[in-house]
């Protein structure tokens, strides 16, 4: 990927910003425009002890989950694929799901809110089964996202 060195300074409602040549016209007409993230620490990677389990990028962890085989009803346009669990630190398990643990060896863990914007935009815009192929050849087993002070989604990438 090329980024222009030279940037063209456009007002908008929102104030003055740069913005890349290709993205000029968008930005002067107030459309929003997705910068790509560059680095792993744009992506708000965050560290988080629950339970038994210490969740950190890189790093790896078991950790007892729980799942519910069916399928979900919300919009699923750009996540990543794989097996979508919880972290079960209560023991309990809601009749009809499933329940194991899990071992990822090299997880990103990152802040929940957004994280399937970030996620994409870092892989070059790569959504579903190629956005999870492309984590999981970068070394990458897993996803935690972390909301506050507790996990929400785990996605597990083993099977790619």
């Amino acid at each position: 990927m090329t980024w222009p060195e030279k940037k063209k300074e456009v007002v908008t409602e929102t104030g003055v910003r740069k913005v890349a040549p290709k993205h000029y016209e968008a930005a002067r007409k107030g459309n929003v425009i997705s910068y790509p993230i560059k680095s792993l620490a744009e992506l708000k990677l965050v560290v988080i002890s629950e339970g038994d389990a210490l969740f950190e990028t890189g790093k790896a962890v078991t950790f007892k989950y729980i799942r519910n085989n069916e399928k979900s009803p919300h919009g699923q346009d750009i996540e990543p694929s794989g097996r979508y669990m919880l972290h079960n630190v209560s023991n309990f398990v809601p009749p009809g799901w499933e329940s194991g643990t899990v071992t990822f060896e090299k997880p990103i863990v990152l802040n929940w809110n957004g994280w399937k914007q970030r996620m994409s935009q870092f892989f070059d815009e790569k959504v579903g089964k190629k956005l999870s192929r492309t984590i999981a050849k970068d070394g990458y087993d897993g996803i935690v996202t972390v909301d506050g002070e507790h996990t929400e989604e785990i996605i597990d990438l083993t099977m790619f």
